[in-house]
């Protein structure tokens, strides 16, 4: 079947969806705790070096970066292929330009307001982007197939439109990938906690939810506000275990001095940075302050050599 859009615009779309797609998967839970799970396999006897390399498990962020980069620049080439063939051809629908031009918009805000020293200083604004970049992105990228495969029909022939999509790997990719996005909420619910407060700068937040040791929970005060992870301290004498909030900023701040009776929490709890412990026979944590609370889990933990 011949086509006026066969690659590389296809490949450009395939790659683009397909980065997408890592960008995503990267951020898991279950991927996560697998990664880790994977690691945590090697045993101590293996040499140092390796031990190291694999304890970085924990820097898995730099994919789900680098992953969302390459696909904005794959629509960026895509969209300046559309343009040209626009400009200099005319053989293309305006419509499908506007909508690429659109998700491309979308990438290009989400990625930007993640730059760390924007997040740092705007991290509502970057929690937010996030959110409803994601919203924004499922709203437009099937308009944007859609056209896309209709324009890879055979002109005349409506019924060559449907069956391409399906062989088309972009919209497989797209399927996964929004699919990934809604599953974190598929599992919101509400984490009912007991409040313990320490003096004015901690509070603990005592939760009678089963939990194993090195997990870390994501809570909000409600489904559309910030969420913010805590190292989750299991309660080795009852089911549960707890959360240490310190005074850190804003949120923080404003949960210590009025502490909600639940927090929301969506997906799995994932493996923290302490898990990879377990790789070592020495360890040497060092901490200051509330920042104990965080390695609680680990410590209480290492009699039986487990993280």
């Amino acid at each position: 079947m011949k086509s006026q859009y066969l690659p590389p615009l296809v490949d450009m779309s395939t790659i683009a969806t397909a980065n997408m797609l890592a960008a995503i998967l990267i951020r898991q839970d279950y991927i996560i705790n697998i990664l880790f799970r994977l690691c945590l396999l090697v045993p101590k006897r293996w040499p140092l070096r390796v031990r190291c390399i694999l304890a970085k498990v924990y820097e898995y962020g730099g994919l789900h970066s680098g992953a969302a980069v390459c696909s904005l620049l794959w629509f960026i080439a895509f969209s300046i292929v559309l343009t040209w063939k626009l400009i200099m051809v005319g053989s293309i629908d305006a419509l499908l330009l506007a909508y690429t031009f659109a998700v491309t918009l979308t990438l290009l805000v989400i990625i930007c307001l993640a730059y760390p020293n924007l997040r740092s200083r705007k991290h509502d604004r970057f929690e937010h982007s996030h959110r409803l970049g994601n919203l924004a992105f499922i709203i437009l990228i099937f308009p944007m197939l859609i056209l896309f495969n209709n324009a890879l029909g055979v002109p005349g022939d409506a019924s060559s439109h449907g069956g391409l999509l399906f062989r088309l790997p972009a919209f497989w990719f797209v399927i996964v990938s929004v699919f990934h996005i809604l599953l974190p909420w598929l599992s919101l619910r509400r984490l009912k906690v007991t409040p313990e407060r320490h003096l004015d700068h901690a509070i603990s937040l005592h939760f009678s939810e089963s939990i194993k040791f090195c997990r870390v929970y994501r809570i909000a005060e409600a489904p559309y506000k910030d969420w913010h992870p805590f190292a989750s301290i299991p309660d080795p004498d009852r089911k549960g275990g707890t959360l240490i909030v310190s005074k850190m900023g804003d949120w923080t701040t404003r949960t210590i001095n009025n502490p909600k009776p639940y927090y929301w929490t969506r997906g799995i709890p994932t493996m923290g940075v302490l898990c990879v412990a377990e790789l070592f026979t020495k360890l040497l944590i060092v901490t200051t302050g509330s920042g104990i609370g965080p390695c609680l889990g680990t410590m209480l933990n290492l009699k039986d050599g487990r993280c």
